[in-house]
């Protein structure tokens, strides 16, 4: 299931019995206990997820992500009776680009992952000035009307499974060819296991790397979030309400491969 899966599509004891998994549960039994359902029960979902690549054998896979990731979305904007999310429109900070002075109309446009106000009609987007500002300085606005045009960039998760003493090598090997094929992509590191795989002076970002990352692409740059798979699934929650908080951001999760 992807972008166009719907409530109706959301199978609760499938979600419930990925979760006991991603968490850790290898207890078939201790899963039906836990869920109040027979232990035939658990093996049938436990053979419909594998059936479907969401688990191999008793591990989640990058696509099983993705299935719990989207249902739960799912499930929160079901019970957020399909309310969107509001900002408050007043307050905002931007760049000036021109000299600006309280009352003025400006236009608003995302440039070197920030907003800017202009008095030149450079968009659709425009709004009032509640502050006197010169050029360059930061100005305070509101009645912000019309949408600010934002190419929206793009977060990727890279996971390292199983990382150990036996191939810790190959994994430093993989992340320098990571390093050299950026293309201008900011790397945000989930963890300690990621964090041994780096130099000081590799320029990564360690605090808050997830809400970094997403808002990175906000501001219109791609980013990629390198985290142990056991890192990864203790801040699975976190990243889900990433997700659902910023729907136009295009995520693709994989597995580094060695």
């Amino acid at each position: 299931m992807g972008s166009d899966q719907h409530i109706k599509d959301v199978n609760m004891m499938e979600i419930s019995v990925l979760i006991k998994v991603i968490k850790g549960e290898r207890n078939l039994a201790e899963i039906a206990r836990s869920l109040d359902i027979t232990l035939q029960g658990v093996r049938y979902y436990i053979n419909i997820l594998r059936q479907d690549g969401y688990l191999l054998d008793l591990d989640i896979t990058s696509k099983g992500y993705e299935f719990l990731s989207s249902s739960l979305f799912q499930i929160k904007k079901f019970l957020n009776d399909n309310s969107d999310f509001l900002s408050d429109a007043n307050g905002w900070e931007v760049i000036c680009d021109d000299d600006i002075k309280s009352g003025d109309i400006v236009y608003l446009r995302m440039a070197d992952a920030y907003l800017h106000a202009s008095k030149k009609n450079v968009s659709s987007s425009k709004a009032r000035s509640v502050s006197d500002s010169s050029r360059g300085q930061r100005a305070i606005i509101g009645e912000i009307q019309g949408i600010i045009e934002i190419n929206f960039g793009k977060v990727e998760v890279l996971l390292i499974k199983d990382l150990d003493s036996n191939n810790y090598e190959k994994y430093m090997k993989e992340i320098k060819d990571v390093k050299k094929n950026l293309n201008d992509r900011s790397i945000f590191v989930l963890g300690e296991g990621a964090r041994t795989l780096f130099e000081d002076g590799d320029g990564i970002n360690v605090f808050s790397p997830l809400r970094g990352a997403f808002d990175s692409a906000v501001r219109g740059m791609d980013s990629l979030v390198i985290s142990t798979e056991e890192a990864f699934n203790l801040n699975f929650e976190e990243f889900s309400k990433l997700k659902e908080e910023f729907t136009k951001v295009d995520v693709t999760l994989n597995f580094l491969q060695i």
